[in-house]
């Protein structure tokens, strides 16, 4: 009996301090896919920006990521606890490096970054701007032949802190812009 009631006390501190440590955990960010957004960026690349939260939920504009041929934009979002956490976007258009298509920015300041023919990290992001010019390919016949820049944004909301969207934006908006280039078969940018 004395062994039995030694192995009862110690299964039920040793529960007590599951559910002790269980409690002190820090909170998580929820699983995502491991390919995001059409397989330009991986998870665990995006799991540093995303806030901490119980669900997350990808959303596509599209299942393929095509500006040219029916919609001139594309956007893919990742949700937290239904709160927009992430958002990579790209939109065709008719005006490119010098112009005002860094619309993202907002007021906010912004910092020249070297992306596409012309860059900007503000404080929820970055944005670019590349010529995609594609001779001999099809497009919409709704689509402007000036229409040939694309301008694409990483977006984050509610990121754990400031820093890390400033040390992962650039190199993420990089990265979606070689995906671009791809995708598009852009000749030139």
């Amino acid at each position: 009996m004395r062994v039995g009631g030694r192995v009862r006390a110690a299964a039920t501190v040793g529960l007590l301090l599951m559910a002790l440590s269980g409690c002190s955990q820090e909170p998580a960010v929820p699983n995502i896919p491991q390919s995001l957004c059409w397989g330009a960026f991986r998870g665990e690349q995006v799991v540093p920006l995303l806030p901490t939260g119980d669900e997350a939920q990808l959303s596509t504009s599209g299942p393929d990521f095509d500006l040219v041929s029916v919609h001139s934009s594309r956007a893919c979002r990742v949700f937290v606890d239904q709160k927009e956490g992430f958002l990579a976007w790209a939109e065709v258009r008719s005006t490119g490096k010098g112009t005002a298509w860094d619309h993202w920015s907002g007021t906010d300041p912004t910092t020249p970054i070297d992306v596409g023919d012309e860059g900007f990290l503000f404080r929820d992001g970055a944005d670019a701007v590349m010529l995609c010019e594609r001779p001999g390919l099809p497009r919409s016949s709704t689509l402007s032949a000036a229409m040939k820049y694309v301008s694409m944004a990483i977006v984050v909301e509610h990121a754990p802190n400031d820093e890390i969207v400033r040390t992962t934006a650039p190199a993420l908006l990089r990265q979606y812009v070689q995906f671009v280039k791809q995708k598009l078969q852009c000749s030139t940018a």
